[in-house]
């Protein structure tokens, strides 16, 4: 069931299942509400519109939309292992897996981190991003499969993660869309997986190191099991000699990665 919202809250039922989907039966809607995810699956599905803005997590236990603006919001009990990409509609059709048509979900890069909190939440989905750089604060330890699966846009194809002491296993493995990404004033560790199967040309560490947790934990991983086979450009610019010489090693153990470019500045 849809509702339109005003003022007061809930005001009356207006949604009804429409077979003709010639009709719009959104176009003069501004403000819905659901309860059931499959009503907001199919409110997406059928608006008509292929760009959404994500605008995190409802307050209240509902799925919104702002159609007017082109915006939703999730329900407030969506928590832990939620992944948008499994949203149907009424007919189970996917709305955001790519697989399926999927809609493209618009999103600024601080609202991203803070959803990604949903562990998976954009797994398999088209995104957007408004702007293209994350900055990590102390209570980000992790960026493990931050962006695993994903088609993204951004204004110049690439992303820049900077500052925290954080794990990055899995963290653009299987990435699409992007071309270059830049740690910057990073301490890093855990980077099985990193660029795998991705789409990434351009690999640039600036004022970066290895963790602490790296040293205690470091184990061999084959080169092709953390970088990309597209991978052309690996630059480094003020990092620590132990951070150089990690990826050295890697790149010089596997004979893929004969045209890759490697630049070292202080």
């Amino acid at each position: 069931m849809g509702f339109l919202m005003d003022e007061d809250g809930i005001d009356s039922l207006i949604y009804e299942h429409f077979h003709d989907y010639e009709y719009n039966p959104y176009k003069n809607l501004e403000y819905m509400v659901y309860l059931k995810e499959s009503d907001f699956g199919t409110a997406i599905r059928d608006s008509g519109r292929y760009t959404w803005k994500f605008g995190c997590i409802s307050d209240v236990d509902l799925f919104e939309v702002d159609f007017e603006n082109g915006e939703f919001r999730l329900a407030s009990r969506v928590l832990k292992g939620y992944k948008l990409k499994d949203v149907k509609n009424e007919l189970k059709s996917k709305v955001f897996d790519r697989g399926h048509e999927a809609r493209t979900i618009q999103i600024s890069c601080d609202d991203f981190m803070q959803a990604s909190r949903v562990k998976g939440l954009f797994r398999n989905c088209d995104l957007e991003l408004v702007g293209c750089q994350f900055d990590l604060d102390e209570n980000v330890k992790s960026i493990d499969k931050l962006f695993m699966n994903m088609d993204i846009k951004t204004f110049d194809d690439s992303i820049t993660i900077r500052g925290g002491n954080v794990g990055v296993s899995d963290a653009f493995q299987g990435t699409r869309g992007i071309e270059t990404v830049i740690f910057k004033d990073c301490e890093l560790y855990n980077f099985r997986g990193l660029l795998q199967d991705s789409e990434v040309k351009t690999l640039m560490f600036e004022n970066c190191s290895l963790s602490d947790v790296f040293k205690k934990s470091s184990g061999k991983l084959d080169a092709l099991k953390v970088l990309s086979s597209k991978l052309r450009r690996l630059e480094f610019v003020g990092c620590s000699d132990e951070l150089l010489t990690y990826f050295k090693k890697l790149v010089n153990s596997s004979s893929n990665f004969k045209n890759l470019k490697l630049i070292v500045k202080d």
